[in-house]
């Protein structure tokens, strides 16, 4: 049974389905504006944020992610540079992952084009620079629980430039209690009421690197091949 709050009249379900409208329309989200292509409930091992969109056009980089990897080869993947070649040895401790796992890893990630090896036995990636280019911002969606929005906005960092948590108006000043938090991960906040269709973005997010490559990797190449 879809959880309905009485004093706002619509669902979760509801409230993704107009959000869903509004982000990917031409105009794109108040403050925000338009996106390159939005993606709803992508699975990032570490949470499963309700949208997550491209905000610069990398049809270059999306191009190059052809397969589906699995964590491990997407962290060795994020570890490899295109001029510099590396070792296994240096993979497994740049990785942390089992000399095997890096092995299997390196093997899939020839297979499908992203690494190569050279005459000396190092390795090199060969599928351009990556993801450095693209910019993803995740959405988390909440009628309410703004405690349990916060810990999945900030697993979210671990692959997204940007984080946004969007709930009901009434629900704005929850959100401000857990302002330390939200300041020390640059997690934005906004508010969207699917009825009116209005969007404000109250606390905007602060742009940062993902806390690893290699779930940047991960998440874009399944956002790639419809995760």
């Amino acid at each position: 049974m879809p959880r309905r709050t009485p004093s706002r009249g619509y669902t979760e379900a509801e409230m993704a389905h107009a959000f869903k409208a509004i982000l990917s329309s031409p105009q794109g989200l108040p403050g925000i504006g338009p996106v390159w292509r939005a993606f709803e409930e992508v699975n990032a091992t570490r949470g499963r944020p309700d949208f997550v969109a491209i905000v610069r056009p990398p049809e270059k980089q999306l191009r190059n992610a052809s397969s589906s990897l699995n964590m491990a080869a997407s962290s060795v993947l994020a570890s490899l540079y295109n001029q510099r070649p590396l070792t296994v040895a240096t993979l497994v401790r740049k990785t942390g992952l089992a000399e095997s796992a890096v092995r299997r890893s390196l093997r899939l990630l020839e297979k499908e084009g992203h690494a190569r090896e050279t005459p000396s036995a190092t390795f090199l990636r060969s599928d351009g620079p990556g993801y450095d280019a693209v910019e993803a911002w995740a959405f988390e969606l909440k009628l309410r629980g703004t405690k349990r929005a916060v810990f999945q906005a900030q697993q979210y960092r671990m692959f997204a430039q940007r984080v946004v948590i969007v709930v009901p108006p009434g629900q704005l000043a929850k959100c401000r209690e857990h302002a330390v938090t939200l300041n020390r991960w640059g997690i934005g906040v906004a508010t969207f009421d699917p009825i009116s269709g209005e969007f404000r973005l109250s606390r905007r997010p602060r742009r940062g690197q993902p806390v690893t490559k290699g779930h940047q990797e991960y998440v874009l190449s399944r956002i790639v091949n419809g995760h």
